[in-house]
């Protein structure tokens, strides 16, 4: 082997060594901006507490079925807050399953991500993919429509009334998760969310329907393989991140 033979391949090495060593020792920092915006501070949170020290559950609503945000069209738009918007308040002693895979998910998430969720203006529940749905236990009965309806995540550009009134909604950020999550395929309330693998099976399912029926079986094979893990909390998770990917 010639004498630049040589030296370009213990070049090489040397660059492979290097580049490992990078990757075992120093891990990537989180980007500097997130989904455009300047990163929050990369504080490590209490678990299911804000930096405020609330509850993050406390961040949390049931929306009302019908209500449809449409905030490019101010004549149509009203704020989610408002009470015609809004079922109720989060209560976390109504579904104890539901409360654990919403506070796993936060807790779960990376802490800037945890940031970002505290730092909305709303947190919602939706239940307009539900043909019924029980204020009493937060149980999801039926289905209507698609998996993710009633999920939307938005920054109000509702600029009218009074900048110092409470009711003003400029560059307020809002998101709103499916209680779909907590439904099964045939629509029968499941303690906990959906299994990650099943909730992608079933979104995919939405976008082509390319499952080959297998006799005997009403379902054809699964698109998508179980993850690892494969918990209620990564599905609630994933619809957050989603949405939160809107504002």
């Amino acid at each position: 082997m010639g004498r630049y033979a040589w030296i370009l391949c213990a070049g090489l090495v040397a660059a492979a060594n290097v580049g490992c060593a990078q990757v075992e020792n120093t891990p990537a920092p989180p980007p500097d901006v997130v989904l455009g915006h300047a990163k929050l501070a990369d504080i490590r949170l209490a678990d299911a507490k804000c930096p405020d020290n609330t509850d993050f559950t406390a961040r949390i609503y049931i929306l009302n079925s019908n209500y449809k945000p449409n905030p490019t069209n101010p004549g149509q738009y009203t704020p989610p807050f408002k009470p015609v918007n809004v079922l109720e308040p989060f209560n976390s002693n109504k579904n104890a399953t539901m409360t654990q895979d919403l506070n796993d998910a936060f807790n779960k998430a990376p802490n800037w991500f945890r940031a970002h969720l505290c730092s909305l203006s709303g947190i919602y529940v939706s239940p307009a993919g539900c043909a019924n749905f029980s204020t009493n236990n937060y149980q999801c009965q039926g289905m209507q429509g698609s998996i993710m309806k009633g999920a939307w995540g938005f920054r109000s550009f509702y600029n009218r009334g009074n900048p110092a009134s409470p009711n003003y909604d400029l560059g307020n950020r809002y998101i709103s998760v499916p209680a779909r999550l907590w439904a099964d395929r045939s629509g029968t309330a499941t303690s906990h969310a959906l299994a990650f693998n099943i909730f992608e099976d079933i979104l995919l399912g939405e976008l082509a329907s390319w499952r080959d029926p297998i006799p005997g079986q009403t379902q054809g094979p699964h698109i998508s393989l179980a993850a690892t893990p494969n918990d209620s909390w990564i599905t609630v998770l994933a619809a957050m991140a989603h949405e939160y990917g809107h504002v």
